[in-house]
């Protein structure tokens, strides 16, 4: 194989040893430019292919199609490609070359938060909250993702194939725009239980188009039931939201009232003193509410 330009590995099965050897073959070409893999690639001999990532060779392509890891090897098998500028991995169908291998990387852990990531970056997050089925809880706080990069993550929830249950935006931007494509996943996503948008510059307009989604959700999700699934049995709980850091108005207090007469699970928000009355309106009529927190905010 080494006098070929490109090499498919076509076996169901191979030992540690002859892997070693298809890999040691590609180093040394001078020819080998794309290796594809349709044999299995799992926890017992992922290490075997580290040496394609790091040591130099003539390869541009490597196909892994039949990968079963861990997040955290996945990982760690990523973060390699870093120090190999001339490799493309293709990993359930992503492409990861060295300037995207960090962030994906860092998706596959799920350690997002204030990475400083801009709308640019957001389309490799995407691709592998597609096509993997690590990512049930997707943490991007304090980054500085605008309506591009956020209309990019919503797209890939509603196709991933896990489902994403959490997803924390706190600390980017959510304008009007963005709060409407958010607001798709109370529509779409079922399994979605909590949202957060704290200290995200909202607008009085965002709020209400979310919390008005959210009311039309609970209005038509049927009754909850048990679901199976290879994690076992659980309950699907209703959904959370948290707005912390955006005074809430009449209006928008109204909105929260039905939604905890409705059986909101929890709704986590900023009032300022003109509002106490709907604060304990809402306790007083609500059959729901089961706690009240008071909470200082900073600057006050």
């Amino acid at each position: 194989i080494q006098k070929q330009k490109n090499v498919l590995c076509n076996y169901d099965y191979l030992s540690e040893s002859s892997l070693r050897e298809i890999v040691d073959a590609v180093i040394a070409s001078l020819k080998i430019a794309s290796l594809t893999l349709v044999t299995a690639v799992d926890e017992t001999n992922i290490a075997v292919f580290f040496p394609i990532l790091e040591e130099p060779s003539m390869l541009q392509h490597f196909h892994i199609l039949n990968p079963t890891l861990s997040g955290e090897t996945a990982a760690n098998f990523v973060r390699r490609v870093e120090g190999n500028p001339v490799i493309t991995l293709h990993i359930w169908s992503v492409a990861i070359t060295a300037e995207w291998a960090s962030l994906a990387a860092d998706t596959l852990s799920g350690r997002l938060e204030g990475r400083g990531l801009h709308d640019d970056d957001a389309h490799i997050v995407a691709q592998i909250l597609r096509n993997t089925t690590f990512c049930d809880v997707l943490n991007l706080k304090n980054n500085n993702l605008g309506v591009d990069g956020i209309s990019q993550i919503v797209a890939a929830i509603e196709h991933s194939k896990r489902p994403v249950r959490e997803l924390v935006l706190d600390g980017n931007v959510v304008s009007d725009a963005a709060a409407g494509f958010l607001s798709r996943l109370f529509q779409d996503q079922k399994s979605l239980q909590f949202l957060s948008c704290s200290s995200c510059a909202m607008s009085k307009t965002a709020i209400t188009q979310m919390l008005t989604a959210l009311l039309e959700r609970e209005r038509t999700m049927p009754a909850l039931l048990p679901e199976e699934s290879a994690e076992g049995t659980h309950v699907q709980l209703p959904p959370r939201m948290r707005l912390m850091g955006t005074v809430i108005d009449t209006s928008q207090a109204n909105l929260i009232l039905q939604l905890l007469q409705d059986g909101l699970h929890r709704v986590d928000c900023s009032w300022d003193d003109a509002e106490c009355e709907l604060v304990a309106r809402v306790v007083r009529e609500s059959m729901h509410v089961r706690q009240l927190t008071l909470q200082p905010v900073e600057a006050n």
